[in-house]
């Protein structure tokens, strides 16, 4: 028994021992690999850092012995490479921006090079620090481009090739603006500037909208000024539109002006429309308050309620008579006197139509007008010529008279 005892206890001491060795071991592994992980990260992060240091050779310096700098040149393993990289980039479409220029050296640090001696190297020196020659062809471009924008700039807005210097004017039907008003128009527009800088009369800049609006200035009563045609390199050709008038005003055998709608003298009708003309058959006389006579382009029918009251029955005499297909050829009143409320038209056949402003309302008169005309024999008589005149001045009563009797009194 003892002896079996012996052995038994002598077993497990050894299987004791052989487990604390196997322990010890793998303690020992795991310690190895660690410090095997910790070496292999220590060199990677060294390669890492020494990977530029790598790629460049080393170079000379520029500079003092105080202040030096290094300007690092690539190797020309690299170069190679890079080439390679660019030419298949290029092969394929694909556009890489480069991420720094070899060669390129910081001159921020070289001292200022003074004197008048020196001006060749300081012309060198900057060349140099602003890399001039390396981008040549972006600076010729620029300039380049900076010049012809400069030269169209001038051309256009400055130089006096291209002003416009002859102005051709007409106008359209029923629109008219005597000489003196053209001549004024005329230097408003030249005169007219963009920001008071830039002339607004060039050729290829000159507009309906700025001309219209320096007209406007002048001569209220323009409506529009179109452009019908430019010619080279210094002419235009415009149309004026104004305002339709309330009439045009015969005066004293030979002067015609044109009255605005809101009473105003426009002007001499120089051109001969003779647009809704109503001839005054006295003698005109414009008297100032002074007592010296007054030109009649000066005087305005702005605040002469009575004339300008007559002037707008005779348009609404002349659409009814249209309306009825009465053709009438002259106006006339008796004089410019607030007293003489006649009005006197011709028609086509040699008939004399007399009215009074003052002798009834205007539906009234209408109604009367479209009796006469077109219910009774009196219109027939007045359409083949044998009438004389039809008096309208009486109230709820027209007289009329046949040609070549005894109350035919020219």
């Amino acid at each position: 028994m003892t002896i079996l005892s012996i052995l038994g206890i002598f077993l497990c001491d050894q299987q004791m021992k052989i487990k604390k060795k196997n322990k010890s071991k793998s303690k020992r592994s795991l310690r190895s690999i660690f410090l095997l992980r910790s070496k292999s990260k220590q060199t990677a992060n060294k390669k890492s850092i020494n990977k530029n240091s790598k790629i460049y050779s080393p170079g000379k310096t520029i500079g003092t012995k105080d202040n030096t700098t290094k300007v690092f040149k690539p190797k020309q393993g690299l170069l190679i490479k890079e080439k390679v990289k660019r030419n298949t980039l290029n092969k394929f479409g694909i556009k890489k921006r480069k991420a720094h220029n070899f060669g390129f050296a910081p001159y921020s640090n070289i001292k200022k090079i003074n004197g008048i001696k020196n001006i060749p190297k300081k012309i060198k020196l900057f060349i140099k620090k602003h890399h001039i020659l390396e981008r040549f062809n972006f600076f010729v471009a620029l300039i380049a481009i900076l010049s012809i924008i400069g030269w169209v700039v001038y051309l256009s807005f400055f130089d006096t090739k291209f002003m416009i210097k002859k102005y051709t004017i007409t106008f359209t039907e029923n629109s008219y603006v005597n000489e003196h008003n053209i001549t004024e128009i005329i230097n408003e527009i030249k005169s007219d500037k963009w920001l008071r800088i830039i002339p607004n009369n060039q050729l290829w800049f000159i507009n309906e909208k700025n001309i219209t609006k320096a007209a406007q200035n002048v001569y209220p009563e323009i409506i529009s000024v179109d452009i019908k045609n430019r010619q080279w390199p210094n002419e235009v050709k415009l149309e004026i539109t104004t305002e339709p008038i309330l009439i045009t005003l015969g005066i004293n055998e030979n002067e015609y002006w044109r009255i605005a709608k809101n009473g105003n003298i426009l002007g001499k009708d120089n051109a001969n429309i003779r647009d809704n003309l109503v001839i005054v058959e006295q003698p005109v006389t414009i008297v100032h308050t002074s007592g010296f006579g007054q030109d009649f382009g000066q005087y305005s029918f702005e605040n002469q309620s009575a004339q300008k009251e007559k002037f707008w029955f005779i348009l609404q005499l002349w659409q009814w008579l249209d309306k009825y297909n009465i053709d009438h050829i002259k106006t006339s009143i008796p004089s410019l006197s607030d007293f003489d409320t006649n009005v006197t038209i011709w028609t086509a056949n040699g008939t004399r139509l007399i009215f009074d402003i003052n002798t009834t309302d205007k539906s009234k008169q209408e109604s009367r007008i479209e009796t006469i005309f077109d219910k009774t024999i009196i219109g027939v008589k007045e359409r083949s010529g044998g009438i004389s005149y039809i008096d309208f001045r009486i109230p709820k009563k027209v007289y009329w008279c046949y040609k070549d009797t005894k109350c035919d009194i020219k």
